[in-house]
């Protein structure tokens, strides 16, 4: 067989030819020379010889033919083991593919949410920080208006208090001149509006108004008394009749100042007191509301901590499963091209050892011409001699 690949069929048929034709043209050469008889007679002793060497010739050729028909009945087999086997490969492939594809996007879905959750965590953070700075500057400011809110809260409670004592001192005074029942003089009664006048942003309008309205109605130009116990109402601008004496009336104002700015006081404190229990509780809602967001901070901070090596983790899975899955495409292409070049090959020896077993049959068949005119040819010359 390894003798047949490196003769070919073509080279054969020429050489079979050849040797048919030489054999020929001798022995008609022969047959003009006196010793044909005795050469003839070699020659049909050679005959026996010639035929065992020409059926060995056949033998040979159907061997060659042969062989190449059960190498390609091998190779049909090896090829359908091949495409069996290699289609079993690559739906394997195709499946490992596939399932490393639905890994690697997993380990992508689970890579994002990792940095998703450290983003929310960073905004988070950083809105905390600006919220604790907000919290501080707010309690510095309201610490800040505090301060002057005291201030105000001091000199409004040491006005009125001021006020109050000289009204209390006033209240004394007439309370002795009403006791006793003599008269009030005019001076009297402008020295106690004057005194009045000084505190009037305390009272109300009306209250000052009746001071001023009570030593007016006091005398006229002339220094006479032109309502008698009259008194013109400086609000409404009607007259009105008071059968009460002027230290009564008086000592009534008195005591009305005196329960406002005992009243205003009140107010004053009372306000104060609100103002600082809500300052109170704006301080230690603040304070809470820090203390919350300070923790909370110190949390998100371990998570950042925590999801920074997880983002690690997960970024360097990710590589190396979106790597097994590049591997695994990259070695199902070569199983498509290793069973397509198997194709290939197969296709290419097949279409040989058709061409050379079409050869080997041409061979056989002009092989079997040239030895059967080769006989012919001999017997004629053997019954001639006869």
């Amino acid at each position: 067989f390894f003798f047949f690949k490196q003769k070919t069929a073509y080279e054969m048929l020429r050489s079979l030819v050849g040797s048919e034709m030489c054999i020929r043209d001798r022995y008609m050469g022969l047959a003009d020379k006196t010793q044909f008889k005795s050469n003839l007679a070699t020659l049909i002793q050679s005959k026996a010889q010639a035929s065992d060497a020409v059926q060995s010739v056949l033998r040979l050729l159907n061997d060659f033919k042969q062989a190449e028909l059960d190498e390609q009945a091998r190779a049909d087999q090896r090829n359908q083991t091949e495409e069996q086997n290699g289609a079993q490969v690559i739906s394997e492939y195709n499946s490992l593919v596939e399932n490393n594809n639905q890994i690697a996007k997993k380990c992508t879905i689970n890579r994002e949410y990792v940095e998703g959750q450290l983003n929310q965590a960073t905004s988070r953070v950083t809105f905390i920080d600006g919220r604790l700075l907000e919290l501080q500057q707010l309690i510095q400011d309201l610490s800040d208006d505090r301060c002057q809110s005291n201030g105000l809260f001091v000199n409004a409670l040491a006005q009125n208090r001021d006020a109050l004592v000289a009204v209390e001192t006033l209240k004394k005074d007439f309370q002795s001149v009403v006791d006793s029942g003599s008269e009030v003089e005019l001076a009297q009664v402008e020295n106690i509006a004057d005194r009045i006048k000084q505190y009037e942003n305390l009272f109300e309008e009306s209250a000052v108004k009746s001071f001023v309205s009570l030593s007016q109605n006091f005398r006229d130009s002339q220094g006479n008394d032109v309502t008698g116990n009259g008194y013109v109402d400086q609000v409404t601008g009607r007259v009105y009749q008071d059968t009460r004496s002027i230290p009564e009336r008086v000592f009534r104002l008195v005591l009305q100042l005196q329960v406002q700015l005992q009243s205003s006081i009140n107010d004053i404190e009372s306000n104060e007191i609100q103002a600082a229990f809500q300052f109170r509780q704006l301080q230690e809602s603040v304070a809470a509301e820090s203390n919350t967001l300070t923790n909370e901070r110190a949390q998100k901070v371990t998570l950042i901590d925590k999801l920074g090596v997880e983002l690690e983790v997960a970024r360097d899975y990710e590589g190396r499963c979106w790597n097994i899955h590049r591997q695994t495409e990259q070695a199902l292409d070569a199983a498509v091209q290793d069973l397509e070049h198997r194709r290939q090959f197969y296709q290419l020896e097949t279409q040989r050892r058709n061409d050379e077993i079409r050869i080997l049959n041409d061979v056989l068949r002009v092989f079997r011409a040239k030895v059967g005119k080769l006989e012919e040819y001999l017997n004629q010359i053997q019954v001639e001699s006869n």
